[in-house]
């Protein structure tokens, strides 16, 4: 049985989402793990004038900072995803859902079941946060309290 166009759609615009959570995330977490190689307690030096030990240690940083981002950004997308999909309802659960399983996969990186359900339980308040404030934190016409005064940016322009 063929699934209904309605049905092909909505799975493609999950695999897109979590294709593209996944992208992002991880190029994110690779920016991360280059800074945390340049910066960090543990950057790589040369020794010898061998550079391919530092520069080893340095792809692994991006590789590490890339799997861990991407893997929030995955588990994220796609829980919350199916959240919306199982429960036909577009709304702050399903964030708060998929907040909770990217926390997991952060807490359960260090091992520890506690750590998990802290960072899932923050990441779900923050992602319920943001969907409770209909995600409208920008600048210009988003403030609907008409009280909060326009940022003048650059190229600066006259105010109306």
């Amino acid at each position: 049985q063929m699934p209904a166009e309605e049905d092909a759609v909505e799975l493609g615009s999950c695999f897109e989402r979590f294709t593209s959570a996944v992208c992002a995330s991880s190029a994110f977490g690779a920016v991360v793990g280059c800074a945390r190689a340049a910066w960090g307690a543990d950057a790589p030096a040369v020794f010898r004038s061998r550079s391919f030990p530092a520069v080893a240690k340095t792809a692994g940083a991006l590789a590490s900072g890339a799997a861990l981002f991407g893997a929030i950004g995955g588990a994220y997308a796609s829980v919350t995803c199916a959240a919306e999909s199982a429960r036909n309802a577009r709304d702050a659960y399903n964030g708060a859902l998929g907040g909770l399983a990217s926390g997991a996969v952060v807490g359960l990186r260090n091992g520890k079941v506690g750590h998990a359900a802290s960072a899932g339980a923050a990441f779900a308040l923050a992602s319920a946060a943001v969907d409770a404030s209909g995600r409208k934190i920008a600048r210009g016409d988003a403030w609907e309290d008409r009280a909060t005064p326009e940022r003048i940016a650059y190229p600066y322009r006259e105010r109306r």
